[in-house]
């Protein structure tokens, strides 16, 4: 299988012996044009697969996404996600350069609990506002303790 390639993993079910594939129902669309498959999966199909329980889908628990403006902030929001992951955190950061708008529409999407933009001036001042996106409220931290401060809200949120 090349890079890119979308793979198929199998898994056994309870009832049975043999083998089910499994397949993202996101993923359904990108097989039927690469392959060349006209509605092989059309909707009755995917909502079967659903049923059945054979579609996996993809659940995942952002605790922070890390906007940017600027050249200077999307590179500190690159090595503050590093280090964010590195310390547990669910942390994701823009990678092709959205608007800021689009950057908080992105992160309501995933529904990431918190949200934090960097850019020129926060940097300078070394002062970040972290929003917590279910209350729309905000809380004005250092830029150099957000680590430590998102490691203390999702303490108190558990």
């Amino acid at each position: 299988m090349f890079k890119g390639d979308i793979e198929l993993s199998a898994a056994k079910t309870k009832s049975e012996n043999k083998k089910n594939y499994i397949v993202s129902s996101n993923h359904i669309d990108k097989i039927e044009k690469k392959y060349g498959l006209s509605n092989s999966l059309n909707k009755s199909s995917q909502e079967d697969l659903k049923e059945k329980n054979l579609v996996k889908e993809k659940v995942r628990n952002i605790d922070i996404y890390l906007g940017s403006i600027g050249q200077k902030g999307f590179l500190k929001a690159q090595k503050l996600g590093y280090e964010l992951r590195k310390a547990g955190i669910c942390a994701e950061y823009d990678t092709v350069k959205r608007s800021v708008k689009a950057q908080l529409k992105y992160a309501d999407k995933i529904k990431a609990k918190y949200c934090v933009v960097i850019g020129d001036s926060e940097i300078d001042e070394d002062k970040i506002q972290i929003k917590f996106m279910e209350k729309s409220e905000q809380l004005n931290v250092k830029l150099s303790n957000i680590k430590d401060e998102i490691l203390k809200l999702l303490k108190e949120k558990v």
